[in-house]
């Protein structure tokens, strides 16, 4: 049964000033297809492709890049004008306070799996090598910050979105949340004890050219009861920050600023990862 919160039944608690945390985008392999033929030549008089010149997905995108005169950090996706190759997908929103079950296994997987800032990280290192939850970790992490998310629940400050994709490349699809990051403080110091540093509210402030998408960081997450066919999510491991989603030719592709991404399933359920390699990268040329 999904938790139900009220401001009503809310357990009220003082909490220092949220302070906004750095955005860690991370590194990601380059996939076999996009490894062919890298050619560095610019195609545009501004917008250099990196990587991906051969494919017609980085050429297409670049070219919209261009038409609107994208900057680094810039808000939203370059869909192609006329192009019916590139859709967004439809998100729904639903209402976090009435599926708090779901915004604590969010909650939790963000931290385990990208803030080892914490003071406890080798706590929080240890789940990620066992993909299945270990309650006294999970009661670790939630009950001291539980009042804090109850109130930002509350107070409006949580997204909590579903849409229909199919990520797993089986045909079918699964349910895929996005949710406002909610990341765990670095105390200053480290030590294997968990204990509570607090909660920032990741808001990362990009530049808006009026394009469709998201204009905000969000963590994208897939329960790993939702996941079917030859390659199946673990849990924990359908999670990714800070990026847009879009479709090229029905095919799911990960954008991060200056780089389109796309999922690589692992070749064994057993080994459980959907790790991200980069297709297309871009470079911004200063106009002479």
């Amino acid at each position: 049964m999904n938790e139900q919160i009220t401001a009503a039944n809310l357990v009220k608690r003082s909490a220092g000033p949220l302070v906004f945390a750095l955005f860690l985008a991370f590194a990601a392999p380059i996939s076999p297809v996009a490894a062919e033929e890298i050619n560095e030549s610019p195609i545009a008089e501004d917008i250099r492709i990196v990587r991906g010149t051969q494919l017609e997905i980085c050429r297409e995108y670049s070219r919209s890049l261009r038409e609107h005169n994208a900057t680094y950090n810039y808000c939203g996706v370059a869909l192609p004008s006329g192009n019916s190759d590139f859709q967004l997908p439809n998100w729904e929103d639903i209402d976090p306070a009435a599926h708090m079950d779901l915004v604590r296994e969010i909650f939790y997987w963000t931290n385990a799996k990208f803030n080892y800032l914490w003071d406890n990280a080798s706590f929080l290192k240890r789940q990620m090598n066992v993909r299945e939850i270990v309650p006294e970790m999970f009661d670790a992490m939630w009950n001291p910050a539980r009042a804090d998310v109850e109130r930002l629940v509350v107070g409006g400050s949580v997204t909590l979105q579903r849409s229909q994709l199919d990520l797993n490349f089986d045909g079918d699809s699964e349910p895929v949340y996005r949710m406002t990051p909610l990341l765990l403080k670095a105390s200053g110091r480290v030590s294997d004890v968990p204990t509570y540093p607090g909660i920032a509210v990741l808001d990362r402030q990009c530049t808006s050219l009026g394009l469709p998408g998201g204009d905000r960081d969000f963590v994208y997450y897939v329960r790993a009861a939702d996941s079917h066919g030859p390659h199946q999510f673990l849990r924990g491991t359908g999670l990714w920050r800070g990026m847009n989603l879009f479709s090229y030719r029905e095919r799911v592709h990960w954008l991060l600023d200056m780089t389109v991404h796309e999922a690589q399933p692992a070749q064994t359920v057993a080994e459980g990862s959907f790790g991200l390699a980069i297709v297309c990268q871009y470079d911004i040329r200063p106009s002479e």
